[in-house]
């Protein structure tokens, strides 16, 4: 399971390089303006679209259903209950696709309703290319079906490719169209337009590619009552509420970030963009090659095997999520300066990104664990768990919000949203205790303990080595932010072998097998 994720992470990790490469262009060409702020908040329908349906939740609900129909040997029957889905999905999204063109404007309103007073030209600008990205949801739909499919069968580095294509896209649409438009606005038309070529695209070759490779005949059903769909769209909602807290709590983060002015929300949506990199390359993996593995000793009812997967999850989210968290915040104004500051990007607009930043760290470990501790929710079929327990969260940030900016600004969203997430994922592992099996408190305690230790050691080598390259030039940028990293992560797994905390000797065994050229594909557990 674990040499799996680290396949797509390798995938994830060059998605996420090239998506920050995206970004800086798009700082570089926007600023915090409200262009850019308008430009954030069109495409975060569809991106927000995407890591609800297209990175967890429709996966999730799809893999354990999928997976029965697999093992009863029914190619037929298989067949036909892949197409079913296709078409009642593709259909509902299709409808919602059609609402919401129409009712657009009311929802950039929900979103940044202080945009409309502050800059209605901006409003409307938002409002505009938000009608252009839309029927890209479409696609990410068919994405995440195809998605749940591959990883079903053991298939995860091509479904992970999907942000890599969509990022080299849209940084050739960037380059090419950025010395030859006149303005900003006429770019963000260019950058909208891209997420439709991209998600035909992609869609179109997996579609052949399932095909070819898994021997699946598309036939023209449509049931939503079907047996396979009613057990999909039962465990829908939940997932995808479940999944939809996060990205809801952050829209309302960029909803009350309209009011503060109007360049806030380029500035929220900047330093999320930062936190999403780990959460991206660690998270997403970890979900995606996890899910398939508890749910076979969920329904095989191997509370051991699904016990000690699970346990192996929370220990890889301390010895991981620390030393992110804490590198992060040691480099936190450096990395901000490299990916931004260019061009219409001020050396203002970097603080700005770094103040609200370093409060979205405290959260990290929140923000990427609650997907994988909802993994076993997800195997279980008991969606409706990490549901409820989102939406309490949710509550709490938005309470939160509404105390903390009056005092920190967009900084208290941060937070907020931060708090809600680390209090998320605690209910949910208390749950796991008292429902499922025993979490082991107390060996997740001193795993969390060595590593704040073990990353208390790292940080003070990424300060020092940060001190050798202060230069202004891309190449010392860039220098002083890749080799304190290194240095962190060599201090770090030093100290961690010094320290062995539970956990550390299975994180060293993957990492061992990561580098064996074995050449196996096979899942095989660590």
């Amino acid at each position: 399971m674990f040499r799996s994720a680290f396949h797509v992470s390798i995938m994830i990790f060059l998605s996420r390089v090239f998506g920050m490469v995206r970004n800086i262009f798009i700082a570089s060409f926007f600023g915090t303006t409200g262009a850019a702020s308008a430009l954030q908040v069109a495409i975060q329908i569809p991106y927000m679209f995407r890591r609800i349906l297209g990175e967890s939740a429709l996966d999730a609900f799809f893999v354990p259903v999928y997976t029965s129909y697999a093992q009863e040997g029914d190619k037929e029957k298989t067949d036909g209950f892949i197409s079913n889905v296709i078409n009642v999905i593709g259909s509902l999204i299709l409808v919602i696709i059609a609402i919401g063109w129409l009712i657009m404007p009311v929802i950039i309103f929900l979103q940044a309703a202080g945009l409309k007073s502050s800059s209605p030209e901006d409003f409307n600008y938002a409002v505009s290319l938000a009608r252009i990205t839309l029927p890209f949801m479409f696609f990410i739909s068919m994405m995440a079906l195809f998605m749940g499919l591959m990883n079903a069968n053991r298939n995860f580095v091509i479904p992970a490719s999907n942000s890599l294509v969509l990022n080299i896209l849209f940084i050739g649409v960037l380059l090419f169209f950025g010395s030859r438009v006149a303005h900003v606005y006429a770019l963000g038309y260019q950058v909208a337009y891209a997420y439709i070529y991209g998600g035909f695209l992609i869609f179109f070759y997996q579609f052949i590619y399932i095909r070819k490779k898994y021997d699946f005949h598309y036939r023209f059903r449509f049931n939503p009552k079907g047996e396979g769909i009613s057990r999909i769209f039962k465990m829908m909602l939940p997932a995808i509420g479940s999944m939809a807290v996060v990205h809801i709590n952050i829209m309302v983060d960029t909803l009350l970030a309209s009011f503060i002015s109007p360049g806030t929300i380029s500035v929220i949506r900047y330093a999320e963009t930062i936190i999403q990199f780990p959460i991206g390359v660690i998270g997403v993996a970890v979900f995606n090659t996890a899910l398939p593995s508890l749910s076979a000793s969920v329904k095989k009812k191997d509370t051991v095997q699904s016990a000690s997967v699970f346990r192996r999850l929370v220990h890889f989210i301390l010895l991981i999520g620390v030393p992110v968290s804490v590198g992060l915040f040691a480099i936190r104004h450096d990395f901000v300066t490299f990916l931004y500051q260019y061009k219409n990007f001020s050396a203002a607009d970097t603080m700005a990104v770094v103040h609200v930043l370093q409060f979205y760290i405290i959260g990290i470990i929140g923000f990427f664990g609650v997907r994988i501790v909802s993994t076993l929710f997800y195997a279980s079929e008991e969606i409706h768990i990490p549901f409820k327990v989102g939406m309490a969260a949710m509550g709490l940030n938005i309470v939160l919000n509404l105390i903390l900016m009056q005092f920190m600004g967009a900084a208290g969203l941060a937070l907020a949203s931060s708090i809600a997430a680390l209090a998320n994922i605690t209910v949910l592992l208390i749950i796991v205790n008292r429902k499922y099996f025993p979490v082991e408190w107390r060996k997740c305690v001193e795993t969390l303990i060595k590593a704040l230790a073990a990353a208390a050691v790292m940080y003070f080598a990424v300060i020092r080595a940060g001190h050798f390259f202060e230069g202004n030039s891309f190449i010392e940028r860039l220098f002083g932010v890749l080799i304190p990293v290194l240095a962190g992560v060599v201090v770090y797994f030093i100290a961690l072998a010094i320290l062995r905390p539970p956990g550390a000797d299975n994180l060293f065994a993957v990492l061992k097998k990561r580098f064996k050229k074995d050449g196996s594909d096979k899942d095989s557990p660590a």
